[in-house]
């Protein structure tokens, strides 16, 4: 057995040789991926492993994986999971404040009327992503990176909120 064993001096049997540059192809396709898409593609990872398994159950590897990266390429974008989490809550509120100002922005008639339907497009939007909602903001135990100041995540959601309410009152 240890004679038929393959070693560098002895190529694999049906193995073929290629002279140098013989057999390739220039390829014109990147290996690389814009740095945005990437990120994308690591928060829906994320977000998809995290509502399948929860966060603690969901590991780097996982996430990597998913993902088709290396982990080298994860901590380019992400210091930890945990900021990955938090960039997940705040997408998940600029997703909804995006809800709410459509909503707004759409509804003809006045302030009254557009409270309405920020109102509704907020409840809506929360029963749409209430899983979601529950595992970043519920089940995570995560510190935002400023301890002792609110956390940012609900900003966009309440910038529009805010917004709307200034309208109304002027």
């Amino acid at each position: 057995y240890a004679e038929r064993a393959w070693s560098p001096a002895r190529p694999r049997q049906g193995a073929r040789h290629l002279k140098t540059g013989e057999g390739r192809r220039k390829s014109t396709v990147t290996r690389t991926k814009p740095a945005e898409q990437r990120r994308a593609e690591l928060l829906a990872a994320g977000r998809v492993l995290f509502l399948a398994k929860g966060i603690a159950a969901t590991s780097l590897d996982d996430i990597t994986q998913r993902a088709g990266v290396s982990k080298g390429l994860f901590y380019l974008y992400f210091p930890s999971k945990e900021d990955l989490v938090l960039a997940l809550r705040e997408q998940f509120s600029r997703e909804l404040a995006e809800r709410m100002r459509a909503a707004i922005e759409a509804t003809p008639g006045g302030w009254a009327d557009r409270l309405d339907a920020c109102v509704q497009a907020g409840f809506e939007g929360y029963r749409d992503l209430h899983d979601l909602h529950e595992v970043l903001f519920h089940h995570a135990h995560v510190t935002p990176p400023d301890a002792g100041q609110p956390d940012p995540a609900p900003a966009p959601v309440a910038r529009v909120i805010g917004e709307l309410l200034a309208a109304g009152t002027t």
